[in-house]
């Protein structure tokens, strides 16, 4: 999304903060961000406008698609970044600038060995999880994909409870967390697929002081261990969240924006930036109007399984500068159910991936391509 700041405020009289950077959102991708700013001697502040972190990537698999990553490279799976920008071009078809593709071909690789070899982050390879399009033109049947090992949330003291919880659906019987690989596992009864059994669920039972305290896993898996692993960099480094703050406008001055206006419990602050507002606060999947007016219809808000915060605001307050927006009408794609007495939608992400599954709803009627 980029602007040419045609509108939006004047800038207020006085500030109550001021920062380098602000950061609106507290995903993997603001977390990322503010990493790297204040690594580069920046003073970094996130703000989130829920009383927890992590929004929808807390809630989500995980996994990150790097194309020619270290992990592959180690495996012995050979790939190369002109392998990889053939594929994205293929699949993209035109609708992503090249320079974009070229970009992240180059840099996400850096930024996966960036924040393994400076901070907390420990993925592994998916060697058995494919590119979506494998046969495809630079395609690649596996190792692409990465997803964080498990991390203990011990390591985030009290800020663990301040994390978003992962969806339902990620979860063995509601309260034990494994990693996509061990699921992968599991499911198919690969060797040993009952010892791993043990060991997930004995390593939950075990943890007597995390049993007395609720039913959620310490031991993270997931979206929740790569959130937990950025947070833990995040407080290394001593750089401020403030949850419970709500951006609600941009501010401009002479063409230029250099703060916001938040909204934190209720009061009103603004605070200053010098070198500019990132919006990473996510899409509008929470936002009925939002989703009839872009998403193929019909569509409800009550059927996502993403984080609830996400309403788009970030998104509104660049269309109030004018701002270009793209590819609004696609998503990342799934069959959900709502199962009653439950707040959210479960994503059916196994159940779709079986073997001869059909999926009818309560009319005995097919509603998607399985």
């Amino acid at each position: 999304m980029s602007a040419d700041l045609r509108n939006g405020s004047s800038a207020p009289s006085s500030w109550d903060h001021s920062v380098d950077l602000l950061i609106v959102g507290s995903g993997a991708g603001a977390i990322a961000t503010c990493i790297f700013a204040h690594d580069r001697g920046g003073k970094v502040l996130l703000i989130e406008k829920t009383h927890l972190y992590g929004g929808s990537s807390a809630m989500s698999g995980g996994s990150l698609w790097i194309p020619n990553n270290y992990l592959m490279a180690a495996a012995g799976v050979p790939d190369t970044p002109e392998e990889a920008l053939t594929y994205l071009k293929h699949i993209t078809r035109g609708a992503v600038p090249e320079e974009k593709l070229v970009r992240y071909v180059a840099k996400a690789p850096e930024m996966l060995r960036y924040l393994t070899d400076r901070g907390h982050l420990r993925m592994q390879s998916m060697l058995t999880y494919t590119d979506y399009y494998p046969e495809a033109p630079g395609g690649k049947p596996g190792g692409r994909s990465v997803e964080p090992e498990h991390f203990d949330a011990r390591l985030l003291g009290d800020d663990f409870e301040r994390m978003r919880e992962p969806a339902v659906q990620e979860l063995v019987m509601g309260r034990m967390s494994m990693t996509a690989t061990e699921a992968h596992h599991l499911l198919a009864r690969h060797p040993g697929w009952i010892g791993l059994t043990s060991k997930i669920m004995s390593r939950y039972w075990l943890d007597v002081g995390g049993r007395m305290k609720g039913k959620r896993d310490r031991c993270l898996s997931l979206g929740n261990a790569l959130v937990g692993m950025l947070r833990r960099t995040m407080l290394d480094r001593q750089i401020p969240l403030w949850l419970e703050t709500a951006a609600r406008e941009l501010v401009v001055e002479n063409g230029r924006v250099v703060g916001i206006v938040a909204e934190q419990r209720g009061r009103k602050i603004r605070i200053r930036t010098e070198k500019g507002v990132v919006l990473a606060a996510g899409g509008f999947e929470s936002n009925d109007a939002m989703r009839k007016q872009y998403l193929p219809n019909p569509t409800e808000a009550s059927w996502t399984t993403a984080n609830p915060g996400n309403t788009g605001d970030a998104i509104q307050m660049g269309l109030t500068l004018g701002a270009k927006i793209g590819l609004m009408d696609d998503a990342w794609w799934g069959p959900t159910t709502v199962v009653p007495g439950e707040d959210r939608a479960r994503m059916l992400v196994i159940e779709k991936g079986l073997p001869g599954s059909i999926f009818v709803n309560k009319r005995g009627q097919r509603f998607l391509n399985e």
